[in-house]
């Protein structure tokens, strides 16, 4: 009864997963093309997924807690060999790790993504408003100028 819902919450887990892997995968062009809003839309449909995930994780852990307890040994063992649906179970719990660090992997190479948006955007931005090199426009010494070091008698 415990294993068979747990392998409903494991399969709803892994139904979340498999979409949000198949966003993640589209968001590198997302991140590239540098569109606020549709970056935006990509961070609250994270936050959902991730609000809906943490809940089934949730159940999940409360149910696994509770097939341990009627358990004799390892629940792994049991995963590995009890009746069908705790067969089926630790099959899923495997697929779900996978499916995991894949998305992992992707949230990795997307990370780069944005690093890289956001340096290119920077170094945009810089390029389209230059500082002076030695004063701003009140008169006083920029950062730059006194790194380069000061050239005066007095010094």
């Amino acid at each position: 009864m415990v294993a068979a819902e747990a392998l409903e919450v494991a399969e709803e887990l892994e139904g979340e997963l498999t979409r949000e892997l198949s966003r993640a995968a589209g968001e590198r062009a997302v991140l590239q093309s540098l569109d606020g809003a549709r970056i935006e839309a990509r961070v609250a449909e994270r936050k959902e997924f991730e609000d809906r995930a943490g809940s089934l994780q949730e159940r999940l852990r409360a149910l696994l807690r509770s097939l341990r307890g009627e358990s004799e040994g390892p629940l792994l063992d049991r995963l590995q060999a009890g009746n069908d649906d705790e067969i089926q179970l630790g099959q899923r719990l495997t697929l779900l790790a996978d499916k995991a660090a894949e998305l992992s992997r992707i949230n990795a190479q997307n990370q780069l993504v944005a690093e890289r948006s956001l340096h290119f955007s920077r170094a945009w931005s810089r390029a389209l408003t230059p500082r002076p090199a030695a004063y701003d426009r009140r008169g006083a010494e920029t950062s730059a100028a006194g790194a380069l070091g000061t050239h005066s008698r007095r010094a």
